[in-house]
């Protein structure tokens, strides 16, 4: 409406200063016409500058994510390395709804959060603030020019649990190699640890029978496991803490 407003604003004026008539009609319609364009154009400018008509709307909306990039033990949220604070990086996972990989906006007025070990299923709350018509009567006036919702600023939460890691590209493909080390060293010490308890348990006996082998054996492989177990959140964070200290880039 306030385009057709400064549209008919200006052929008044226009048509009030220059269409042949009596001076009086001239001056009443071109003075009208310049009414209606001055308050147009002072509309126009309120509702872009000063939001008029609108006011502040603030929705929030959580879904469940899932990695695009896994490496047991470890889930990788991914970022790109970027000369932007922590909280202006573009992280990028996966909707467990859709199964789409998708990316944080890299806008001035998104921000993101990560918190990490207060949860055992990742979310991502997002809060979005922007300027809405205040009904639609204001919608009417501004239905041409005017953007019927703004950004006024977005905050992204990831809520992530303790076997999740933020990484780039380059330190997830590193992770993935020092991984499988990991797990061949574990596996190697593993053996190692069971054989060296097999046989010091085994020397202890004149005559050994080939149950009690078996026995001694299935025993020593439970309490190596039982052990290692309990050492793997300390591997696991040893080995996310040297992914981070890799180069981002």
């Amino acid at each position: 409406m306030v385009l057709i407003s400064l549209v008919l604003g200006i052929l008044l004026t226009l048509g009030g200063f220059f269409v042949p008539t009596t001076r009086l009609v001239r001056l009443l319609v071109g003075c009208l016409g310049l009414v209606i364009l001055l308050g147009a154009t002072v509309g126009l400018v309120g509702n872009a500058k000063q939001h008029w008509g609108m006011h502040r709307v603030t929705t929030t909306h959580t879904s469940t994510i899932s990695p695009i990039a896994s490496t047991d033990p470890l889930d990788v949220l991914v970022y790109q390395p970027t000369k932007e604070p922590a909280s202006r990086r573009v992280y990028t996972y996966r909707s467990t709804t859709t199964n789409r990989q998708q990316t944080t906006a890299a806008t001035a007025q998104t921000r993101n959060r990560v918190k990490i070990g207060h949860t055992t299923t990742a979310t991502l709350t997002t809060t979005t603030t922007s300027w809405q018509f205040r009904s639609q009567f204001w919608r009417a006036i501004f239905t041409y020019p005017g953007r019927h919702t703004t950004l006024i600023e977005q905050q992204n939460t990831f809520d992530l649990p303790q076997r999740w890691v933020t990484l780039t590209p380059k330190q997830t493909q590193w992770l993935k190699a020092a991984a499988k080390e990991q797990a061949k060293g574990v596996r190697r010490a593993e053996r190692q640890t069971v054989a060296k308890i097999v046989k010091q348990q085994l020397a202890a006996i004149s005559h050994p029978t080939a149950a009690q082998r078996r026995q001694i054996t299935a025993k020593a492989q439970r309490a190596v496991a039982q052990e290692l177990e309990k050492q793997a959140p300390k591997r696991t964070a040893q080995l996310a803490k040297q992914a981070q200290q890799q180069p981002a880039e």
